[in-house]
């Protein structure tokens, strides 16, 4: 049947009566990259034409916008989107392209794309010219091939661009001039191994001057590194940082905190680096920064670096903290929820990979941010059945659209309560992947009339 779609919407599109419009839409979408209208009417176009899932897909995404990560609205359009692209999404990308490259729809149509140099070289001007193609992801490169991709102007309307793991050299980064990428704001130059000396380098770009976004993990960069980015005057407009799985001390921290005036940014990944309370101190407390995300993913974080930070002045201003992989407890958790009448701006918190058992399950029903939380990953923190029932028996209305219960050897006393639970009426995604829950009980989880709006449950 997928396949009598795909031809019929081929012909449609190659009949003289219609190509035309359909190619002019197309062009003005390719050329106009960030004016959803003319989207909006190709969208209009094919639902007459009979391809509502193609409409659909459009007007999801555009609508992914207009709405907060993670609200209602914006996870419900996110999951359908995900559902239609897994179903139809390669239907619509033609047969020549499939094999070459890595495709991602934004807005309804391919807008990100992860591609051999050579493939992107040869096809590039057909792709452009199809796609609103605003991000490139180079799978493979060499310093003379991206030389003519840049040449060629392939690159000229490009915001993304990423030369990840190992393919950043001095040739190459000799090339990447602002002449040839006027319109770059993010930078992906993840595991290259630059080093200090490497990084001093690359904060000589004349591209960083219009940067949004930089991606500098897994770069062996130290606290000399740090102090080269943060004294750049090319960083002016970056608002998201990434300095994950580096060799940042404390030292390097306050650094960041007292010395680095980055006026504009509002998230930072510092996760996997050599970092105690002292440093973290200084960071939650900078005056120079105002954060809205922080990371600190895989910094063996104990209890002691979790009660020292929770008081942080930049804390009270946080939307997203990610507090995964590290060897928090409940008596840790217990002291960060505690600041929870100071967290008023948290709605995203990742515990994932935690200790903190079933007393953690009890913390969470005792704490108001329960209420507030929009998504809450409590996936590998030790919660077992136990803890799932304490969770269950929350009296209050929680805000949760997304949670994340995997690896928690969950079993089906734990399913049973949390399918007589009424307390999270906005949930649309909820994962309990690896528990041992039976056939039986997980039905009586999918019939509950508690989860009926549930979009999205994984097992």
């Amino acid at each position: 049947m997928k396949g009598i779609q795909v031809y019929f919407f081929a012909l449609l599109l190659s009949a003289s009566s219609f190509s035309n419009q359909c190619s002019d839409l197309l062009q003005t979408i390719a050329f106009d990259v960030d004016n959803v209208a003319p989207r909006l009417k190709f969208a209009e176009w094919v639902s007459e034409m009979g391809f509502p899932q193609r409409a659909e897909l459009i007007r999801l995404q555009i609508e992914l916008g207009r709405h907060r990560r993670f609200s209602a609205e914006h996870l419900s359009a996110s999951l359908k989107a995900e559902r239609i692209i897994s179903d139809h999404g390669i239907q619509w990308i033609p047969e020549r392209f499939r094999e070459i490259a890595q495709f991602s729809y934004v807005n309804g149509f391919v807008e990100r794309l992860a591609i051999g140099a050579s493939d992107f070289l040869v096809h590039g001007v057909e792709l452009t010219q199809k796609f609103p193609i605003k991000a490139v992801t180079f799978t493979s490169i060499s310093s003379r091939t991206l030389g003519k991709i840049l040449k060629k102007g392939l690159l000229s309307k490009v915001r993304f661009l990423g030369l990840a793991d190992g393919f950043l050299d001095v040739p190459i980064l000799d090339r990447l001039k602002s002449e040839y990428l006027p319109e770059l704001r993010a930078l992906d130059v993840a595991s290259n191994y630059l080093g200090d000396l490497g990084l001093e380098r690359v904060m000589e770009l004349s591209v960083l001057g219009n940067l949004e976004e930089l991606d500098l993990s897994f770069n062996d960069i130290g606290d000399e590194g740090l102090e080269i980015l943060c004294r750049s005057p090319r960083l002016k407009r970056l608002q998201r940082l990434n300095l994950s799985q580096n060799q940042i001390t404390d030292d390097g921290l306050r650094v960041l905190a007292r010395k680095c005036v980055l006026k504009n940014l509002r998230a930072l990944d510092i996760g996997g680096n050599q970092i105690t309370a002292n440093g973290l101190i200084a960071l939650v407390n900078s005056r120079n920064l105002s954060l809205r995300e922080l990371s600190i993913s895989g910094s063996r974080l104990t209890d002691f670096e979790i009660e020292a930070i929770a008081r942080g002045a930049q804390l009270k201003n946080l939307e997203s903290l990610n507090l995964s992989v590290n060897d928090i407890t409940h008596k840790g958790l217990e002291e960060f929820l505690q600041q929870s009448i100071a967290l008023k701006s948290l709605r995203i918190l990742n515990l994932g990979s935690n200790p903190i058992g079933e007393r953690g399950g009890q913390l969470f029903v005792d704490s108001q941010l329960i209420s507030r939380l929009l998504s809450l990953d409590l996936s590998r923190t030790d919660l077992g059945d136990r803890g799932l029932m304490v969770l269950a028996g929350l009296s209050r209305k929680s805000s949760l659209t997304h949670l994340n219960l995997a690896f928690n050897e969950i079993g089906d006393k734990g399913i049973r309560a949390l399918s007589r639970c009424s307390s999270f009426p906005q949930l649309l995604s909820l994962d309990l992947n690896h528990n041992d829950i039976g056939e039986a009980d997980f039905m009586v989880l999918t019939s509950s009339a508690h989860f009926k709006k549930v979009i999205s449950l994984r097992r």
